[in-house]
């Protein structure tokens, strides 16, 4: 898991086997999986295979639907 990160340098909470400090990696952007992350940060909304207009709170109880 990535901890913190500046500029080109990342910070991880433990070291992978294999991976050494200056080993060069590649890194993809996450997604937190919400339509509107889906649209402007990766344009790809047509592609989104959610449910984004599910109500997130239980209409009996209030409580949250995760």
């Amino acid at each position: 898991m990535i901890t913190g990160h500046n500029s080109d340098v990342i910070t991880l909470s433990a070291v992978p086997p294999g991976l050494a400090v200056g080993n060069a990696i590649t890194l993809y952007s996450g997604c937190d999986r919400t339509l509107a992350t889906c649209h402007s940060k990766f344009g790809n909304s047509e592609n989104f295979g959610g449910f984004p207009l599910i109500p997130t709170k239980n209409p009996f109880g209030g409580s949250p639907i995760y």
